[in-house]
């Protein structure tokens, strides 16, 4: 699994420059933040985590990330970060869950919630 990330991350590093300055600093790090949230609440990560996603897509449209952008460039970014993600839930997946929860959970530190309990 670690050398799927490494080689997604080099690929995208590579094709990826031009569509990443069509994202504004303020949306590259709204989609550095879904991605977290996405690895913690899906394909059973955080067993007992799952993202809401009309709040995900909220927040995206919120940052100013269109729908046409999200369906299309939005992927390329979204991919390295979820990789990114990915490494830091891999070092200590406990740790990744807890701060996700404390983040995006009810009540979390985040304006939003994004992530629900089961």
């Amino acid at each position: 699994m670690k050398h799927a990330i490494v080689a997604l991350q080099i690929l995208t590093a590579l094709i990826s420059p031009a569509r990443a300055e069509n994202f504004t600093r303020e949306q590259k790090s709204t989609i550095d933040l879904v991605a977290r949230i996405i690895v913690a609440g899906t394909d059973d990560n955080c067993r007992h985590l799952v993202t809401i996603d009309r709040a995900i897509a909220e927040e995206l449209l919120n940052a100013g990330v269109t729908p046409d952008q999200q369906m299309d460039t939005m992927e390329v970014a979204l991919s390295v970060s979820r990789a990114d993600a990915r490494s830091s839930y891999d070092s200590n997946p406990s740790r990744f869950c807890k701060e996700a929860w404390q983040f995006a959970g009810k009540n979390g530190a985040y304006k939003r919630q994004m992530l629900e309990i089961k």
